[in-house]
C-alpha cells in the first residue's frame, strides 16, 4: 500500500508539470502559427484549438481565446467573404459555443451556459 502511495505521488510529482509545460509548448506553437497566419479561417481555428488547449489550466483564458474564434467567425458569416467554408465556420461557432457553454456550467452561471448551449444546438441543426 505504501509503495502505490510514493508511486501516485512520483507520479504528480513529475508528470502534471510535463504534462503542463507539453500544454505551454503547444500554446506558443500555436500563437506562433496565429501571428504567421494570414487567413482568417485558419486564425478563426487556431483560436478555437488555443482555448481548448489551455481550458482545463486557465479557463478565463480559454474564454478569452473562444471570444476572439466567435468574433471572427462571425464577422466571417455576416460579410459572406466565405462561401464554400460557409458550413465549417458554423461548426467553429457550435464548437466555441458549446465550449463556452460547458465552463459557464462549471462556474454556475446557467443563462450564460443555456445560452451558449441553445446556440450551439442551433448551428448544429443549421450544419445538419
Amino acid at each position: 500500500m505504501v509503495k502505490r502511495l510514493i508511486l501516485i505521488g512520483l507520479f504528480l510529482w513529475w508528470g502534471v508539470p510535463v504534462s503542463w509545460g507539453q500544454t505551454a509548448l503547444l500554446v506558443d506553437s500555436l500563437r506562433n502559427r496565429l501571428e504567421q497566419s494570414q487567413s482568417d479561417v485558419e486564425r478563426c481555428h487556431l483560436y478555437l484549438q488555443l482555448g481548448e488547449a489551455v481550458y482545463t489550466h486557465n479557463p478565463d483564458s480559454a474564454i478569452a481565446y473562444w471570444r476572439e474564434a466567435k468574433i471572427l467567425a462571425t464577422t466571417l458569416l455576416e460579410t459572406n467573404k466565405i462561401h464554400t467554408k460557409d458550413t465549417l465556420i458554423k461548426r467553429y461557432l457550435a464548437t466555441v459555443s458549446n465550449d463556452m457553454g460547458y465552463i459557464y456550467y462549471q462556474r454556475g452561471e446557467i443563462p450564460k451556459a443555456l445560452q451558449n448551449f441553445n446556440t450551439a444546438v442551433k448551428l448544429l441543426n443549421e450544419y445538419g
